[in-house]
């Protein structure tokens, strides 16, 4: 049979089949056996054989750590390890540091801390991550203190540094500087010089009862104090529980490098540092703080025992232990340390002692009952999905969120309840899972959903095989935000299908938090939407005509943005301040020149104040104020044009009539034609003149106009009297120069001279042609009168 291997899933090492952990920690536990790869060929060289060890130190200058042989990722930073970036990197003279020649040498304290401290020894760690320095005042004698430096391009959680300097001092190692320099992060802190519980536990061992007992007390107020600034330790253990005085013993936690937070029910992690000291559930890679507090019932059992239960076993071995049995606790000879402890290795986390019950332990409270395991939560044969193998409900839940796709065909095809009734023999989570496939209106997504939260109620929020928690979910806004399609179909279905909702009622806080501002930035988006349509309908009703489309099928105005796309900017408004910034000042400037016409947006005083929903509706209806104003401007052209059009009709109205009026100078105005054509065209004059008054236009040709006009309108004002009283005396004259008055005339001028005398006729007719000079010697001069007005006509 040829040679099998195991291959680590991190750094891709091989590693013989015997092997439960790899050189970079993680565990092999259900890693398939495989043949090795080929080996590639070696190039000749003189180097010496170490030179292959040392072609695995990360290249990178903000990394350079050593790696595990054969490895083709960095596993620190999962960066390539490629051949040629290596061999340009030269070896590392400390051995310690993994510096690059140019970088301070972690042998050397980094410059914030080398100016007032020099080092007195180095600590021997077990940990790849940082070196633990004693060091002392350089200006002389003084308390010597522990420098933590961490490796070049290894920065502790911010987050985390900030919960652990919240924690009470009296609890854990007192942090007195913290910070970075040179590129190195560096931690200062007390120097406990009475080592550790494990050393105490090699000279002393077991423990006496009182300070077994005394112990408890100390490390339970610790561990309480951790979580109550929502920290997990996750590395309890001997080693990192140290001294600060032996008489009276006073215990403090130390090496919080492994601490997660607790935003979260549980976390998806990888296994804890000491498998010897980890919970039943960090098989599944799913960890809460009751994972402390199994530690701390290890490490009271080998207080009490003097040894490790695991002491001498390998971690395949170990590992069989936490996946198929309970602790032994017979060897214990004290009934209630039996009690205490057995409370604390409870293999299910939810029924495992906590704080609360050790406190009534130690108050020796009579009604403290231990619960009993459920036997029918630990199948004989266990669930295979993909690569993981179950035994517990708890693991299948994890496994199921780790394969979506294959989970919900199982689910349908009826393997998961044949496991459940055959295997697992939970005839409770058989009936859920009957009543969930009777519910024909679940979705089978939501259907596996609720399924696998009914299997591990605090499992870390997933959805079809993606992580769902804040960060990732910004990641996903993020992608969305650049139009990737599978992400904005993510964040609708997340929404549709209220998932956020779901994590939140199995009592997930981040997911309901999410869920509440998810929810408040859509409502707040909605009210916006309905009042600033309701404002701009009211404008649109008053400066616009009726739409037709609107009013007859109720589609006019502008259309709601698509909730595909409106989600990611909700989240975005909800959670990154900077792009709420960014996203008003892109509107100030878009707003600005579109305010005047449009006045249902928002000055820039409101838009400063609006929030996130209120800046998404004025973005959404941005199209639709542009379409405002060039309607608007496109109106206002055609009325610019019109009003040019009449002023130019009316400038050759006006011309047309001054020259008409013109021709009447040189006509014979004794005719009364002449004088009803002139009559007629002042009329029309006076209607142009009314029009040219009437008219509303700014432009220069039309103020040419108007002056024209002005300088018409004072003559035809004296024509037109003058033209009143010449009809006057021309009814006169007809009055007095009629027929019957001329055939009197005639008949008197031939009858008086028979019957008075020869010598009347000269003055009958002087007095009558008097009579006649003088009527029509008053019509001729307002004749000519109206003449000399006419040809002071301004004719252009």
């Amino acid at each position: 049979m040829p040679h099998q291997i195991r291959r680590c899933p991190t750094c891709a090492q091989e590693n013989p089949p015997e092997l439960m952990r790899c050189a970079c920690g993680a565990l092999l536990f259900g890693i398939d056996l495989t043949a090795p790869a080929a080996a590639a060929p070696e190039p000749a060289s003189n180097a010496p054989a170490t030179a292959s060890v040392e072609e695995l130190r990360c290249p990178h200058a903000d990394c350079q750590q050593a790696n595990p042989p054969a490895s083709t990722r960095c596993v620190y930073c999962d960066r390539p390890l490629t051949a040629a970036a290596v061999a340009d990197s030269p070896p590392d003279a400390s051995g310690l540091s993994g510096a690059s020649p140019g970088t301070p040498s972690l042998l050397n304290l980094p410059s914030a801390l080398r100016a007032r401290l020099r080092i007195v020894r180095p600590l021997p760690t077990s940990g790849a991550e940082a070196e633990l320095l004693v060091v002392a005042p350089l200006d002389g004698p003084g308390e010597e203190l522990i420098a933590k430096i961490y490796r070049h391009g290894i920065h502790p959680d911010r987050e985390v540094q900030e919960r652990i300097a919240a924690i009470d001092p009296s609890h854990c190692v007192r942090m007195l500087d913290r910070g970075i320099s040179d590129g190195f992060a560096f931690e200062l802190m007390e120097y406990c010089r009475a080592g550790s519980l494990r050393d105490l536990l090699r000279e002393q061992s077991p423990l006496p009862t009182t300070t077994w007992r005394h112990s408890l007390e100390e490390l339970t107020n610790a561990i309480g104090a951790v979580h109550a600034c929502q920290l997990i330790h996750r590395d309890l253990k001997p080693e990192n529980i140290l001294l600060r005085s032996r008489s009276p013993l006073d215990l403090v936690l130390t090496d919080f490098s492994g601490a997660s937070l607790t935003h979260a029910t549980l976390h998806f992690t990888g296994m804890a540092r000491t498998l010897a000291y980890s919970p039943p559930e960090a098989l599944s890679g799913v960890l809460d703080a009751k994972a402390d507090w199994w530690a701390l019932g290890m490490i009271l059992l080998e207080a009490a025992l003097g040894r490790h239960p695991f002491a001498g076993l390998s971690d395949a071995v170990i590992l069989h232990r936490l996946t198929t049995r309970s602790i032994e606790l017979e060897a214990l000879s004290d009934q209630s340390q039996r009690q205490l402890l057995r409370g604390l290795l409870l293999r299910d986390p939810k029924q495992r002692w906590g704080e609360a019950e050790i406190r009534r332990w130690l108050a020796g409270d009579p009604t403290l009952s231990l619960p009993l395991e459920d036997a029918s939560g630990h199948a004989g044969r266990p669930y295979q999905i993909g690569t993981d193998l179950c035994h517990t409900p708890e693991q299948l839940g994890v496994a199921l969120a780790r394969h979506w796709d294959k989970a919900r065909a199982d689910l349908d095809n009826g393997l998961l309840m044949r496991w459940l009734r055959n295997d697992l023999q939970d005839m409770n989570r058989v009936r859920f899972l009957i009543d969930l496939n009777f519910d024909s209106g679940l979705p089978p997504d939501r259907r596996l959903l609720r399924f696998i939260l009914d299997l591990a109620p605090g499992l870390p929020p997933v959805w079809r095989g993606q992580r769902i928690g804040l960060r990732d979910l910004l990641t996903q806004v993020d992608l969305a935000l650049k139009n990737d399609a599978a992400a904005l179909d993510f964040l609708h279905d997340l929404h549709q299908q209220k998932v956020l909702d779901i994590y939140a009622a199995a009592g997930n806080v981040e997911c309901a938090d999410i869920a509440s501002r998810w929810r408040g930035a859509c409502e707040q988006f909605n009210s916006a939407w309905k009042n600033t349509l309701a404002a701009l309908k009211t404008q649109r009703a008053a400066v616009d005509t009726p739409d037709f489309h609107e009013l007859m099928f109720g589609q006019g105005g502008p259309q709601r943005p698509a909730e595909r796309s409106l989600h990611p900017r909700l989240l975005a408004l909800a959670y990154d301040e900077g792009w709420c910034a960014q996203l008003r000042q892109h509107l100030e400037r878009q707003i600005l020149p579109l305010r005047r016409h449009c006045l249902w947006l928002p000055c820039a005083e409101t838009l400063a104040a609006s929030p996130g929903g209120e800046l998404l509706v004025f973005e959404a209806l941005l199209p639709e104020a542009r379409r405002q104003v060039q309607k608007l401007e496109t109106q206002q052209q055609q009325e610019a044009s019109e009003r040019q059009e009449t002023t130019q009709r009316l400038r050759r109205e006006t011309r047309q009539a001054t020259a008409y009026l013109g021709l009447f100078a040189q006509n014979n105005l004794w005719r009364q034609q002449n004088l009803d054509d002139l009559d007629r065209a002042l009329d029309q004059l006076s209607a142009v003149t009314a029009q040219v008054r009437a008219h509303a236009d700014s432009s220069p040709e039309y103020q040419s106009l108007r002056s024209e006009v002005f300088r018409l309108e004072p003559v035809t004002k004296r024509i037109q009297p003058l033209l009143e009283e010449s009809y006057q005396q021309r009814m006169i004259r007809r009055g007095w120069l009629n027929e019957r008055t001329l055939r009197f005339y005639g008949i008197a001028l031939f009858i008086a001279p028979l019957l008075l005398g020869p010598r009347f006729f000269v003055p009958i007719l002087l007095g009558g042609s008097g009579i006649v000079l003088w009527r029509f010697g008053v019509e001729f001069l307002m004749l000519k009168r109206i003449k000399a007005w006419l040809e002071k006509l301004p004719i252009n």
